[in-house]
């Protein structure tokens, strides 16, 4: 038996859909749409304040490059994270298939005394279930938050505490949005 006793991680990673009430024209209009006027993020991480400011810088650096991109290829993103996370109630134990193949057995010359069976999943109608219901969820998004203007963020915890506080410490609460958790 292997014992690990060093730092065991546990990390995780979530993608953000979030909707702002116009497009952003500086970090400053970023600022002011997160956290309205608020100059620090009570969170658990670091000292356990973090500068609003900053956050919004990061914010609207993730935003630029999504500036640049039509339609189609945020909406294509957007789905993209829905499709993966694990937001959903899509579970692939609804998808068991009767097994079919035998891995072991045990035999005692006269009968069967114990058979393995590997456990068989249908994974393509397991994608295309979860792929209609994130489609069906982005629908949703849009039309709820049309006339807004639509950006995916992805911040993950193992990149160190600020990024800890950019995943769990609720930077988009002022916002509408959806968290796809990748835990």
């Amino acid at each position: 038996m292997k014992i690990r006793t060093g730092f065991v991680s546990n990390s995780s990673s979530s993608m953000f859909v979030v909707a702002f009430p116009h497009k952003p024209k500086s970090v400053k209009d970023v600022h002011e749409m997160m956290f309205r006027g608020h100059r620090y993020l009570d969170n658990p991480y670091d000292d356990g304040r973090t500068e609003t400011s900053m956050i919004a810088q990061t914010v609207w650096d993730d935003i630029k490059p999504q500036k640049r991109q039509s339609d189609k290829t945020r909406m294509k993103r957007i789905l993209e994270a829905l499709r993966g996370g694990w937001y959903d109630k899509i579970d692939l134990e609804n998808f068991k298939i009767t097994p079919k193949h035998v891995t072991e057995v045990e035999y005692d010359g006269k009968t069967i005394l114990k058979a393995k069976v590997r456990e068989q999943y249908d994974f393509k109608a397991y994608e295309q279930a979860r792929d209609a219901h994130a489609t069906e969820v982005m629908g949703g998004l849009v039309k709820e938050w049309e006339g807004k203007e639509i950006y995916v963020f992805s911040y993950g915890d193992d990149d160190g505490d600020y990024f800890s506080v950019l995943e769990h410490g609720g930077i988009f609460k002022n916002l509408p949005h959806k968290q796809i958790s990748y835990h």
